[in-house]
């Protein structure tokens, strides 16, 4: 199992909310939940933003397997679960 998270990282800048256009890095994370409950490999990748293109960019480089994947209800995770080398599951946080 997968757990993806997408971020900004990097101070908040006065008046600004959520995922702002700002200075900030945008960044995403894969972690592996192995079989007993602990982390396994994690990945981590600065992107553009935070579109569906460039949240999968982590799996065309670090996500060769068909696992199961675990995200938020952010709208660029949708059709992921269109593409059939990703199953995903989309939680609501």
């Amino acid at each position: 199992m997968i757990h993806l998270d997408e971020f900004e990282f990097g101070t908040p800048q006065k008046g600004e909310k959520g995922c702002s256009q700002s200075e900030k890095s945008r960044v995403v994370i894969a972690v592996e939940i192995i079989d007993n409950g602990k982390v396994g490999n994690a990945y981590v990748q600065v992107i553009k933003d935070f579109s569906t293109k460039s949240l999968k960019k982590i799996f065309d480089d670090h996500v060769d397997i068909e696992p199961e994947i675990v995200a938020n209800t952010w709208k660029s995770y949708a059709p992921l679960k269109e593409l059939q080398t990703i199953n995903t599951r989309i939680i609501r946080k």
